[in-house]
This record gives structure tokens, C-alpha cells and sequence, in this order.
């Protein structure tokens, strides 16, 4: 994916996890946040997560900066934020 107008931007693509929705091109510039680009895209900073299609084990914290995290052209997974926990429930045998 190209620069924009040779400035210090970098373009990489988002695709929102079980959704047919193509994927979508955001332009990260210095400083901008996990945080900020889901606002981008009109979607909850509370209730959804990125992550990169490289390394998907690596989720970013909404105060990440991820114009130093990602390379121009990287694709980030945007999915919805899960709390898994361990609920114990009491058996009688």
C-alpha cells in the first residue's frame, strides 16, 4: 500500500473478525492509537481489540501507538473483546 502524498503516513488494512465486511484501509499517522483507529472505524474501544495477521498472539492495549507497532502495508484483525473465565459449579454425585 502507498504512502499518502509522501508524508509520514502508513496504510494498513483492518478486517473485522466473522463479519463479511472487506477489508478496511486506515491511514496511521505518528502517534495514533489502537483507540484512535477503532474510533475510525466506529468501533467501540471497550468492546473490540486489534491484533496483527503476522503475529496474532500479539493484541494491542488501546494506549498502544501503532504507527511505530505496524509496517505500511500490515493487515490488523479487529475482533470483539471476550472475558473467558472459570466459573465453578458445585456437582452432587
Amino acid at each position: 500500500m502507498a504512502k499518502d502524498n509522501n508524508s509520514l503516513t502508513k496504510s494498513v488494512g483492518i478486517k473485522c473478525v466473522g463479519s463479511n465486511l472487506s477489508i478496511q484501509t486506515v491511514l496511521l499517522q505518528p502517534g495514533n492509537t489502537c483507540t484512535d483507529v477503532l474510533k475510525k472505524l466506529n468501533l467501540d474501544a471497550g468492546g473490540f481489540q486489534l491484533s496483527n495477521a503476522r503475529d496474532p498472539d500479539r493484541v494491542y492495549r488501546g494506549s498502544d501507538v501503532l504507527y511505530a507497532l505496524c509496517e505500511d502495508g500490515d493487515l490488523l484483525y479487529a475482533s470483539a473483546l471476550v472475558t473467558a473465565g472459570t466459573e465453578r459449579q458445585h456437582v452432587e454425585v
